[in-house]
């Protein structure tokens, strides 16, 4: 615990939305192409976020995760730009790395795509 976005912590918490509608949604929305997945952990939904990815092969894609970077299923790690990986230390708190909570932390940049 302790990662940023606390609200998306509770398992029971939020919407459900199908991952179509969400599509049709980034694509009207998201003019740039760019999206970044975090939680909660969007490893719980694993399946879901592959769908997803699976319908925008033309958006640049950061991913957040708790999780190694070994623990990432290769599948996913296939549709990403940009993975931050690692679990929240706050005795490793720093705030002078970019995109990172804790020095444990890792931000990988996977593909060469437009920053």
């Amino acid at each position: 615990m302790g990662c940023h976005n606390p609200e998306t912590w509770p398992i029971d918490g939020g919407i459900a939305v199908a991952v179509t509608d969400l599509v049709v949604e980034l694509r009207s929305k998201v003019a740039n192409k760019k999206i970044t997945i975090s939680g909660g952990e969007p490893l719980l939904q694993t399946p879901a976020v592959i769908a997803l990815l699976e319908e925008l092969p033309d958006f640049n894609v950061a991913l957040y995760t708790g999780a190694e970077l070994h623990e990432v299923p290769k599948k996913l790690v296939g549709y990403l730009d940009y993975i931050k990986v690692g679990r929240y230390e706050a005795d490793k708190r720093t705030t002078t790395s970019p995109y990172l909570g804790s020095s444990n932390q890792q931000f990988i940049q996977l593909r060469q795509g437009e920053a």
